[in-house]
């Protein structure tokens, strides 16, 4: 069992326990379980898309949501035999065709088992091309702010819809606005309980792990008045203390922020949302959140840091002046991204009012931060006056079938972690990782970071996903229902969430053979 002899601190690049042995945390992500990323946990839906205006033109008829929307479905009033053409625009003048399709055609299901499971690594959906189903004309995800429909008759589009990418801001609110706020908590303790449970900390304890990072969304700490909720940390305590007597670290990671921090992706818990930069009211919960947690937790030697902020991203993959992509710059490794001076001052300002939140309490557990996209972003700690604080990078091998692409990305990576290494005079830590079906390169990645004495954590714990080969996590392919938000009733959700137990996944054996591997390697 953990004692207050056991609490981490920060001695130049290393970590170090109250009696000064050095520690290298080795563990995994329980993503999904205080924050749900649809793609990863709890099924699919469509999403109705609003439509602000309609225009009917002689040759066609435009419709304009009033903004940039992601939609991957569209219901026509009439199924006529007749040929039905799609464009988008972002600004109603250029246009480019979504897809040509005759009504006419036999309707398929796509769906692997004919189960909609519509997921690939990125969360996007499947790529199936264009098809019929359900009384719909289903296409590849397109993000635009008008249609332009094209047909022979006086057909119209009666529905436009996004299928999949459940965010945990949407279901929340489906459920309260269904079944009231008392229920739709009920519904969520019962899906907490079936997915993280004593056996999954035992099977973690068991694989080698000696930390858990814990994704945590807003709403699980504060209500939508600001207030802290009564329930707050009931998950975390039982976690807490489950973790301590298993001598197992916890990182509490804030991974969803009001209004969205991560440009748009769902990995915040609110999809296509990017406020909390714009509004100090979401960043004021923010820093009140912080400090709840770090009041709570303040002398727990359990605790090994405090994650302050998700990836921050100040929509980047929207707006290419934001950022510098320069692998030339003799300053600069191949595929290092310089974000611009206004969003750099944007992100670093947030993360100072986020440490002194945390400070404010007098507390000095670690404080991890986040130089995402950029890793020039924060700087030396030193010349902010934080103390106390470790430099988390996550990295992802983007060309994922080629083995060769994948080996090259590692050692991008592992030459910059060496660079900001000396350069920060700190402490990092690996906190999301994964580098597909290539279990060579996870070795010989592993391998690199135990030489350079780096911490981390794979991503993830768990996954829906039924392709073992993309090795997302060590329990993989879930075998339960699930749930229609929208239209399966109380006890029918109920009885659905309550299946994701671990015995309900299968066990991904070579990877958590290999992270076991490694994890016990180094202890």
């Amino acid at each position: 069992m953990f004692k207050k002899i056991d609490m981490l601190h920060c001695e130049g690049s290393e970590l170090v326990n109250d009696k000064g042995k050095r520690i290298i945390l080795r563990g995994t992500n329980l993503g999904g379980w205080l924050l749900r990323e649809g793609w990863m946990d709890t099924g699919a839906f469509e999403i109705p898309v609003s439509i602000k205006d309609t225009r009917h033109l002689e040759e066609c008829t435009i419709y304009d949501f009033g903004e940039v929307k992601r939609f991957n479905r569209i219901k026509i009033v009439s199924q006529t035999d007749e040929r039905i053409k799609l464009h988008s625009s972002n600004d109603g003048i250029t246009w480019d065709e979504i897809c040509t399709v005759n009504l006419n055609e036999p309707e398929r299901c796509p769906f692997p088992e004919g189960k909609p499971v519509p997921y690939d690594i990125s969360g996007k959906t499947y790529n199936f091309g264009t098809y019929l189903y359900d009384g719909k004309i289903c296409f590849n995800e397109v993000r635009s702010r008008f249609v332009k429909l094209e047909c022979e008759s006086s057909n119209e589009i009666s529905a436009i819809m996004r299928y999949g990418d459940v965010d945990e801001f949407i279901s929340r609110k489906i459920l309260e606005e269904r079944f009231g706020k008392q229920k739709m908590e009920e519904l969520l303790t019962i899906y907490k309980k079936a997915y993280i449970s004593d056996e999954d900390l035992e099977e973690i304890k068991k694989i080698g792990f000696n930390l858990v990072r814990i994704p945590i969304y807003w709403q699980e700490i504060m209500n939508s008045d600001g207030s802290i909720k009564e329930s707050a940390f009931s998950e975390l305590d039982w976690l807490i203390e489950k973790c301590r007597e298993k001598e197992i670290y916890v990182m509490l990671d804030y991974h969803g922020a009001p209004g969205g921090h991560t440009s748009g992706s769902i990995t915040c818990g609110q999809l296509d949302f990017n406020e909390f930069w714009n509004k100090e009211e979401y960043q004021d919960m923010s820093c009140r959140i912080i400090k709840a947690l770090v009041n709570r937790y303040k002398d727990e030697p359990t605790i090994a840091a405090f994650d302050l902020l998700n990836e921050p991203a100040v929509d980047i993959y929207d707006s290419s002046d934001k950022y510098i992509v320069d692998g030339n710059d003799e300053h600069l490794i191949s595929g290092e991204v310089h974000l611009c001076d206004d969003v750099r001052i944007q992100i670093q300002t947030v993360y100072q009012k986020l440490y002194d939140a945390a400070r404010s309490t007098g507390d000095m557990h670690i404080l991890s931060v986040q130089p995402f996209i950029d890793n020039d972003l924060l700087g030396n700690p030193e010349e902010r006056g934080w103390e106390q604080v470790i430099y988390q990078i996550h990295c992802y091998a983007s060309n994922w079938r080629d083995h060769d692409e994948v080996e090259r990305s590692v050692d991008s990576y592992i030459a910059i972690i060496k660079k900001y290494q000396n350069k920060w005079k700190v402490p990092v830590l690996i906190g999301e990782f994964c580098f597909w079906e290539f279990l060579d390169v996870w070795e010989y990645w592993l391998d690199g970071l135990e030489i350079m004495g780096v911490s981390w954590s794979n991503w993830n714990y768990k996954n829906i996903d039924p392709n073992i080969q993309d090795n997302w996590a060590c329990r993989y392919h879930f075998k339960g229902e699930f749930a229609d938000l929208l239209k399966d009733s109380y006890e029918t959700i109920c009885y659905k969430w309550g299946q994701y137990s671990s015995n309900n996944y299968e066990t991904n054996v070579n990877l958590m053979g290999l992270l076991s591997k490694k994890a016990r390697a180094g202890s």
